[in-house]
């Protein structure tokens, strides 16, 4: 509760969820309701545009294979990279983390509202919830999470798997949620969750 007449900073919220399984819905819902959401992918595609610090420490640890003709980074090639060998990703993942945060904390810091949410999809790989006031995590079935990645990604049944896989599972991500948005009906069924969240959240701070 605010004292003094001082306005209470913002929460800081950590969206999390696996590959599949409609955290950018909820995220998409969120930011029509007002909600300031920061999408770390999009933070992480900016540290290694060419001429970023992390583009060159990326090439630096992998290779200039990774680089496209135009000099940016070949992501395809770079996810089959991840997908084959975890050292990889770790490795990957301890020099773009560090780099992603950074941004992420000042976006954050520049947000207006009862509350801001960060989209972190590898939030339990990064361990990076300590700096959240709250997890909220989003779950869905398997067998929905798979048809998902197929047609988003275009790519068959054994690569959604394996990028699944590559992921911390449900039971990990549950661990570190305060909150668990259930994603098993229709999209109207996702957003009511959603909006239900949203008053909670605005009342928190009331």
């Amino acid at each position: 509760m605010a004292t003094n007449g001082q306005k209470q900073p913002p929460l800081w919220i950590a969206l999390t969820g696996g590959a599949g399984s409609g955290k950018s819905a909820v995220a998409d819902h969120l930011r029509s309701l007002g909600v300031t959401v920061v999408d770390t992918d999009q933070l992480a595609r900016e540290v290694v545009a060419p001429g970023e610090a992390g583009l060159a420490a990326v090439v630096a640890a992998f290779g200039d294979q990774l680089l496209t003709a135009d000099g940016e980074l070949d992501r395809r090639r770079l996810r089959e990279q991840i997908l084959a060998d975890d050292n990889t990703r770790h490795r990957l993942e301890s020099i773009l983390h560090p780099l992603i945060m950074e941004r992420l904390t000042r976006q954050l810091a520049q947000a207006e509202g009862p509350y801001a949410v960060a989209e972190i999809p590898l939030l339990v790989e990064s361990g990076q919830q300590e700096h959240f006031d709250r997890v909220i995590t989003v779950e869905a079935p398997m067998a929905e999470r798979i048809q998902r990645l197929m047609q988003r990604d275009q790519v068959d049944e054994s690569a959604a798997r394996r990028l699944i896989a590559a992921q911390a599972d449900e039971s990990a991500r549950r661990a570190i949620a305060d909150q668990v948005i259930e994603n098993d009906q229709d999209l109207a069924a996702l957003k009511e969750r959603v909006e239900a969240l949203h008053q909670e959240l605005l009342s928190s701070r009331l």
